[in-house]
């Protein structure tokens, strides 16, 4: 006997649903497993069966019982991937420098960012990160420009934070750090990314943040969803993602089109142009490195306005996340380490000299002590528990020499930042508190010294301290070549941005710091964290 109804519609019975749901469900592990890579026999896993959901809850634990049993002892570990995602091989310190020196075809960044990142729904054209062409851009342009670009951030940084935070000398005005940051960091960023005045456009920095929310909601949201499930949800969520960015690119695509003529005619010597100052941004250096490397696909302005969306969404977040650790830690730990006062007492040292009131290169490399709170405030609050993710792309896998060990295609490696970062073997008793000056002190002591008294591997010890540095036991903004290329820019801007909220404004000390959350992996910020601050007297407002 057969039911047979020619309503399609009354086949969707709650029954039903719930029986496609599981089935659908129990097909993509099913799925999942049979196209998962293959691990070495010898590598331990930490945390299964401990329940469907326990990662989310315990993987911080799993992390750390791993890294102390296997880690210390130079010993790869793997993680389960929580829902859909990839178990990760943790790898240990020891064996970081392997992992970074695979080529490209090889052992992959890009890739690793693709699938954790849902390059192919989040980000309006999957090209983007496939072939992170503004990456690039960044790391060959962005060095060789930093120092032009700092009186420019500058003013957008006093400019926005007299915006933002109000310039009311009267009384105490009291803010949600987090969103004051979300309508500050994207337009100090943006400032160097398509410069004046697009940079201050309400809809295009509104629409650019909600193109990140877009994608960090998709990366919370989408290992919950079947494998078999995506190619028809996944479009569906990228329809925010598609439709704030028509809303930056209205602006954007205009403002291309026209640099693109600008810098042409330039280049030809029409008179016209003969005093147009190149403006000095991203846009200008994405166009003459596109030129000169014959890569004309990246000249379409379309593409060049897509390419956007990524600079943004890993400058926003992570910098505006940074910094309101960083403040955190400044106001709640300065009772007791008096920071407030010596990070002061440094700017104001360092704006006196010439040109007086300008911030240059040089000055703002001499604020040791506003790097060493930066510095170590990324080290106790990591984003996440492992970053420098990797995925083997060649179709053979590879092997590591040094342990004889073989990975195959598809295999996701990381490194467990916190628990490095807060190893008492590398940074002594006291690992996981916060301690302001923990590498400006050091810094102080040897430059103190007479120079028969310096040692030289003392003063190179001491020049890997600063913020930008990366190494295998601080690597907030990644390591190796594929370290973040745009750290350099977010040094100058937090520490200018820091100073001036210090130098222009009265700030309340806290008693309590706020704690952030977990899950899973990722940490989550206290984003409802409050800050009171009052504008001091005879300060000057910037117009």
């Amino acid at each position: 006997m057969s039911i047979h109804t020619d309503d399609p519609i009354k086949l969707l019975t709650p029954g039903n649903i719930l029986a496609f749901f599981i089935f659908s469900t129990a097909l993509s592990v099913f799925l999942t497993w049979l196209r998962a890579p293959r691990y070495p026999e010898d590598i331990q896993w930490v945390g299964t069966g401990k329940g469907f959901l326990a990662g989310f809850r315990e993987m911080k634990n799993w992390l750390q019982s791993g890294y102390n049993t296997h880690s210390r002892n130079g010993e790869a570990f793997i993680i389960p991937g929580l829902l859909g995602t990839t178990p990760e091989v943790v790898i240990p310190r020891s064996q970081m420098g392997w992992m970074l020196e695979q080529p490209d075809h090889v052992v992959s960044t890009a890739a690793a960012h693709y699938d954790i990142l849902n390059g192919e729904y989040s980000f309006v054209d999957k090209t983007l990160l496939k072939d992170p062409y503004h990456e690039h851009v960044v790391h060959r342009s962005l060095p060789r420009h930093l120092a032009g670009l700092i009186p420019e951030i500058d003013e957008q940084v006093r400019i926005c934070v007299d915006d933002i935070y109000g310039t009311d000398e009267a009384g105490w005005n009291k803010v949600n750090i987090w969103d004051c940051l979300m309508r500050l960091i994207p337009r100090v960023t943006n400032r160097m990314v398509v410069g004046k005045p697009l940079c201050d456009n309400k809809e295009y920095i509104d629409n650019m943040i909600n193109f990140t929310l877009d994608v960090t909601r998709d990366l919370m949201t989408f290992p919950m969803v079947p494998t078999i499930a995506k190619p028809v949800l996944g479009p569906l969520a990228g329809l925010t993602s598609k439709y704030h960015y028509s809303k930056t690119a209205k602006h954007s695509i205009p403002l291309i089109k026209q640099r693109l003529h600008d810098l042409q005619r330039h280049e030809a010597g029409d008179e016209a142009y003969k005093d147009w100052e190149v403006p000095n941004d991203y846009l200008t250096w994405t166009i003459t490195t596109a030129r000169a490397e014959g890569r004309m696909d990246e000249l379409d302005p379309v593409r060049i306005s897509q390419r956007l969306l990524p600079l943004n969404f890993a400058a926003i977040h992570t910098t505006s996340i940074t910094t309101l650790h960083a403040l955190l830690d400044i106001i709640c730990y300065d009772k007791e380490q008096n920071i407030i006062d010596s990070l002061r007492e440094e700017a104001q040292k360092a704006l006196k000299e010439e040109p007086a009131g300008q911030w240059n290169k040089a000055k703002l490399a001499s604020l040791h002590r506003m790097d060493s709170v930066i510095r170590e405030s990324m080290r106790v609050n990591t984003l996440s528990q492992t970053m420098v993710i990797r995925k083997v792309i060649a179709p053979g896998g590879v092997t590591n020499e040094n342990t004889g060990q073989h990975f195959s295609q598809g295999t996701m490696f990381s490194c467990p930042i916190w628990c490095t970062q807060h190893d008492e073997d590398i940074f002594g008793d006291g690992a996981d508190a916060y301690d302001a000056f923990r590498y400006s002190r050091q810094r102080e002591e040897y430059n103190e010294k007479t120079d028969d008294k310096k040692n030289p591997d003392d003063g190179l010890k001491v020049a890997k301290m600063g913020m930008v540095t990366t190494s295998v036991e601080h690597y907030g903004f990644g390591h190796g070549r594929h370290a973040c290329p745009g750290r350099f820019f977010v040094a100058h801007e937090l520490k200018m941005l820091i100073s001036y909220l210090l130098l222009n404004y009265d700030i309340k000390v806290q008693e309590q710091r706020p704690d952030p959350k977990w899950i899973g992996k990722a940490m989550v910020p206290p984003t409802d964290a409050i800050m009171e601050l009052k504008r001091k007297r005879g300060t000057t407002v910037t117009s």
